[in-house]
Formats: structure tokens, C-alpha cells, sequence
């Protein structure tokens, strides 16, 4: 099924910490150049809303405990430990941007260098992608098709899919603050991802770049740093293992 990230906002039924303490971070606050986007400033105005209602409740509650029952706290210390967490970080984009994916049979991003990213990631370690040949996921933490597919990858690359020689990461985009959905830095750990994650900024200029049209988004880079395949929406396992072993280095 593909996703269209403009039309489809429907959430999971996964439980979510609607009265999660606040994640150091989670703001709208942009770390790339340009003005402050309107979406940004309804969203703010939701969230003094949200806050004013949770420091009631979680005054009595505390934490609201995730699926495994821990709490956001203790999810954010497990997974980094006491380094501060953003949900955007800076991207410098190089090289030409690829066209947004319009026609999977016929898609002219196909043979282009593939835009090389500086980036971080949710503790501000640096991050660049691709480093061909490469798989790269764009995802979104409120994308109910993503809160799917990302863990089932993640299972796939854990039993040995990626090929030797081939990196996989994970791009987290299209952040959006409100209730139903766990910020990125709780959502990410949860899916069992453990290869690296690029963390977009506010303008979302890493899928932009690389012409994102729903989710979650597949770019399959080759060592000479060509796209070879993209794709959106749930993928099967056959068809990403028959696309990682299109880029796949030969074996010696």
C-alpha cells in the first residue's frame, strides 16, 4: 500500500505516551536557514495546550510506559544514555536533487549521482549518506504505514539481508509535533532499528532532495553513488532483497 504523507494521517494502534514527560528537543525550533514554517506555529499553540494538560496529569501519573512498559524516561536513557536529544538537525545537502518520484515504471532519477548528506543524528553525532552502495528509509514517526514496515526491516536486516559491503540508514523526516504519536528519538528505538539514522531538519531538505512523494521511501544507491531503484510505500521482502542485490558489491 503506498502512503501518501499529503492525504493520509491516519495513526497506528500502537499505545502511545499521551502523557509522556516532555522530550528534551521536541520543538519546532529550526536548525536550518530560512523562515519559521506556519505549521511550526499552529503546532506550538497545540502544544501549550497538551503541556498545560500534562503537567496536571503527570503530576499524580508520571510517565506514561511504553508497549514494554517502561517509561519515555527510561527510553531515552537506554537509548543515549544522558546526551541531549533533537528531533531536527542541520543537513547540508550536496549535488543536484533528484526528481520527485512520480512514475515508479518510468523514473528518471534513475543512473543520477545521488545527493550526498551531512547530517546528525538524535545526540548530534555526525551522519553522511549514502556511503555506496547504500539502502536509504525515509520515514515518518506518525506514518502508520512506517510504525509497520521500519521494524519489519529492521527484523530483516538483524537476520542477515544486508549484503557485505552494503549500509542501510535510516531517515527520520517530516516531524511533526501533536498528540497520537511519539516524538522520533522514543519512536526509533522502539522499532529495533540499530544501523545509522540521518535526523532531517525542520524543512525536511534531506527528502526533498532526494524527491520524496509518500511513506515510507526507498533509495537504493551502487558503489558508484547512482540511484539504481526508488520506491514508496511497504515493500516486500523479496522485492528489497532482490534491490539490495542489484547493489550489491560482486562477491570475491
Amino acid at each position: 500500500e503506498e502512503f501518501d504523507s499529503r492525504k493520509d494521517l491516519t495513526m497506528s494502534n500502537r499505545p502511545k505516551l499521551n502523557r509522556r514527560a516532555p522530550v528534551p528537543g521536541y520543538t519546532q525550533s529550526s536548525e536550518s536557514s530560512g523562515g519559521f514554517p506556519v505549521w511550526g506555529i499552529v503546532a506550538i499553540v497545540a502544544v501549550v495546550v497538551v503541556i498545560a494538560g500534562a503537567i496536571a496529569i503527570g503530576s499524580a501519573s508520571g510517565d506514561e510506559e511504553t508497549a514494554d512498559g517502561k517509561s519515555s524516561t527510561e527510553v531515552l536513557s537506554d537509548a543515549y544514555g544522558d546526551k541531549p536529544t533533537s528531533e531536527f538537525r542541520a543537513v547540508t545537502v550536496t549535488g543536484e536533487a533528484l526528481p520527485e518520484l512520480a512514475d515508479p515504471a518510468n523514473d528518471p532519477a534513475i543512473g543520477m549521482a545521488a545527493p550526498k548528506l551531512e547530517g546528525a543524528n538524535f545526540v548530534n553525532e555526525p551522519v553522511s549518506a549514502p556511503k555506496g552502495p547504500a539502502m536509504m528509509v525515509f520515514g515518518a514517526h506518525w506514518c502508520h504505514v512506517c510504525q509497520a514496515e521500519v521494524p519489519q526491516v529492521a527484523q530483516w536486516l538483524d537476520d542477515g539481508l544486508l549484503p557485505t559491503g552494503v549500509t542501510a540508514t535510516l531517515v527520520s523526516t517530516a516531524t511533526q509535533e501533536g498528540p497520537g504519536a511519539d516524538p522520533p528519538s522514543l519512536w526509533v528505538p522502539s522499532t529495533g532499528w540499530d544501523q545509522p539514522v540521518l535526523v532531517d531538519s525542520d524543512k525536511k531538505e534531506a527528502a526533498t532532495a532526494y524527491g520524496l512523494n509518500g511513506f515510507p521511501f526507498f533509495v537504493f544507491v551502487d558503489g558508484d553513488g547512482n540511484v539504481v531503484h526508488r520506491a514508496s510505500g511497504a515493500l516486500p521482502r523479496e522485492q528489497v532483497e532482490q534491490y539490495l542485490s542489484d547493489i550489491a558489491p560482486p562477491a570475491t
